[in-house]
């Protein structure tokens, strides 16, 4: 990426959390003094649509590679930037709980960040899910209150920074219990029912143990 693009991009996703709010703010007031529907559509297609599609655009640009790779902080790295992306999200996690509202909406946003998502995935809207677009569910999860589920882990080696990311499986027909936690890489084999409280750490295909909830 040429250094002039590199900190255009660099400008424009550090503060795209920020331009998104005032986007918002700005639809919804135009929605309110011009009684227009259209500035409504407009405002929630710039919170939930922007982000993803943003994200798959330059994911297609610069794939967001699995394992551990280096951040510098003068190169682009596809985690960092996707990070910004969802960062509203984290600031704001009302608006990402009201898409459990309608039954399915919440699975489809998550295939729209890049998510594999089955048919019959129960969500509980208390799951925490930091990276929407590396999660694989397929048919019939149940995914219990309360549990983390992180695709990355930070690392440091030598004094520098490293990003460790890995997609996380579960398998078909598989009941996670509450307040479980998932790293990077958890991969979870069909038809298992998962204690509440258990935890896996990268890689794992069984619980490392359990805590209380």
């Amino acid at each position: 990426m040429p250094r002039w693009v590199y900190n255009l991009t660099k400008f424009f996703l550090i503060y795209f959390a920020f331009f998104l709010a005032i986007g918002f703010t700005t639809l919804i007031y135009l929605g309110l003094k011009k009684s227009q529907p259209l500035f409504f559509i407009l405002a929630l297609a710039n919170i939930y649509l922007l982000p993803p599609l943003t994200q798959r655009f330059f994911n297609a640009l610069y794939p967001m590679k699995q394992g551990a790779t280096l951040v510098d902080p003068n190169e682009y790295h596809p985690w960092i930037n996707s990070f910004r992306m969802q960062k509203i999200f984290m600031i704001f996690p009302q608006l990402e709980r009201m898409l459990f509202l309608i039954p399915g909406l919440y699975n489809a946003w998550l295939r729209l960040w890049g998510s594999k998502i089955g048919k019959g995935v129960y969500i509980l809207p208390g799951v925490e899910i930091v990276d929407r677009g590396n999660v694989h569910f397929e048919d019939f999860v149940f995914i219990g209150n309360k549990t983390y589920i992180s695709p990355h882990v930070a690392m440091t080696k030598n004094g520098k920074m490293y990003i460790y990311i890995k997609d996380i499986k579960i398998s078909k027909g598989t009941f996670i219990g509450a307040f479980c936690t998932l790293g990077p890489g958890t991969n979870i084999p069909a038809g298992q029912i998962i204690p509440a409280g258990s935890y896996y750490t990268i890689n794992s295909t069984q619980p490392d143990g359990t805590r209380k909830a």
